[in-house]
């Protein structure tokens, strides 16, 4: 899909590897979409993109009628292939440096699932590692037919890095989270769909937009001051969440440079 098309504002960012469209043709203007655009490397998330991503957030937050943000990457390559191991292996030489860039990506996956407008990841390829987890911070799932999803860190020696294996046992219930992050396994569409880790299946770009402009629609009446009265009900649970997440990124960082991990990072040194 060429988000490009219907866009109807692009904000500047200081970065080409994150676009934020804050309106798009043929959508109510309460909704805005973010895109990772590194369909060279698969979406894949490096430093730059990291901050692309909330300086995004950082200009959604000064839009209070921006109630629903869709997130998705580029092309059909990916949604988006995890973090950018030939970045991170290329300058997080020691731990200090690895539990900074897992934090900060941390942050944008807190941001998402605890901020107050609703968040939608539209899944458009395969999603591995570090994408699972980003979709799973967003309350809602949208997978194409072919797409498929794995949280493969067990496969590397390490757990999710960027917290997002609480916010999957968040959104799915613990024991399907289990199962996810323990097994490493890659589940298709149709499983994900039957087992209720996604919300909707899609089979075309046709298809996509108009159950994305449905979706939409159903905030069309939401005030801003109801969705803000509704989210500080939700908001009481974020601190405990929050500190979950660290402990996650902290045993991720403990783990990066161990025997079974390294040998995945020689790949791309």
């Amino acid at each position: 899909m060429n988000w490009s098309d219907i866009a109807g504002e692009v904000i500047e960012l200081g970065t080409e590897k994150v676009k934020l469209y804050s309106r798009l043709n043929g959508f109510p203007d309460t909704c805005a979409l973010i895109e990772v655009a590194r369909e060279e490397v698969r979406n894949a998330i490096d430093g730059e993109t990291t901050v692309g991503l909330s300086r995004a957030l950082d200009e959604l937050d000064k839009r209070q009628a921006m109630r629903m943000v869709f997130i998705t990457g580029r092309g059909e390559k990916a949604f988006i292939s995890g973090g950018d191991l030939k970045d991170y292996t290329s300058r997080l030489d020691n731990v200090e440096k690895v539990r900074e860039a897992l934090g900060l990506m941390r942050q944008v996956l807190y941001r998402l699932y605890s901020g107050v407008r609703f968040t939608v990841a539209v899944i458009n390829g395969p999603a591995r590692g570090g994408g699972s987890e980003l979709s799973f911070s967003c309350h809602y799932r949208l997978m194409k037919k072919d797409a498929s999803f794995g949280f493969v860190q067990a496969t590397q020696g390490i757990p999710p890095g960027w917290g997002g294996g609480v916010l999957l046992a968040r959104q799915v219930g613990e024991s399907k989270a289990r199962l996810a992050l323990m097994s490493g396994s890659v589940f298709d569409a149709d499983d994900a769909f039957t087992m209720g880790y996604v919300d909707e299946l899609y089979h075309s770009d046709e298809s996509l937009v108009a159950q994305m402009q449905k979706l939409a629609g159903r905030f069309e009446r939401s005030t801003v001051s109801g969705a803000n009265a509704i989210h500080a009900e939700f908001s009481v649970f974020h601190e405990g969440i929050l500190r979950q997440m660290e402990r996650e990124s902290e045993a991720c960082a403990e783990l990066w440079f161990a025997s079974e991990h390294m040998a995945i990072l020689e790949r791309y040194s």
